[in-house]
């Protein structure tokens, strides 16, 4: 158990350098040549790949049934609360659209589809991830049963499947033209 324990702390540490510096790029900042210099420099892209952390979590999660509750909590504060808390001068611009969003669309987070229903708005910031989550959850049966209950077609299943996965990003990155793992831009 220690070995995953350390797998995430190392996944949360890369995903809050990546998530740190994808929103420093979102704001109002003096040195924007900069950024757009480092953008384009391929020592920067562990941080540029951060997103690809998350996988650790996909592949060791399991915790969502007990998750809900408190993901239902957070979008109905997020809904209701939350923007009457703070104040700044970066508030309305970031927790305004939030507050918005989870008034729209919180029952589209509730039932984890958010990612498919309306993917350009989230109430949470997070919440596609615990959506795709939960729907591999939803679909792991399929490729769980067939492993048990016939290994042979399991097998042939499971390649067919990781063959997949990695022709799939490759072909929507070429063909809508991706050329970082989350487009950053200084524009």
């Amino acid at each position: 158990m220690s070995v995953l324990n350390g797998l995430k702390v190392i996944s949360i540490m890369w995903v809050v350098m990546g998530h740190r510096y994808r929103y420093l790029i979102a704001m109002p900042l003096s040195n924007l040549t900069d950024i757009a210099d480092q953008l384009k420099d391929w020592t920067k892209m562990f941080i540029f790949s951060a997103p690809l952390s998350v996988d650790t979590f996909f592949m060791i999660s399991g915790m969502l049934n007990i998750l809900t509750p408190a993901y239902a909590m957070m979008v109905a504060l997020t809904a209701t609360w939350i923007y009457r808390l703070g104040d700044g001068p970066m508030w309305d611009r970031i927790m305004g659209p939030a507050t918005e969003e989870c008034k729209v669309g919180w029952w589209q987070n509730i039932i984890y589809l958010n990612n498919y229903l309306d993917p350009e708005n989230y109430c949470l910031m997070q919440s596609w991830y615990l959506a795709a989550d939960m729907q591999m959850f939803w679909l792991s049966p399929l490729l769980l049963y067939p492993l048990w209950k016939w290994p042979q077609f399991g097998y042939v299943e499971v390649v067919i499947l990781a063959a997949g996965s990695v022709a799939s990003p490759f072909l929507i990155s070429y063909f809508e033209g991706i050329k970082t793992p989350i487009p950053m831009s200084t524009e």
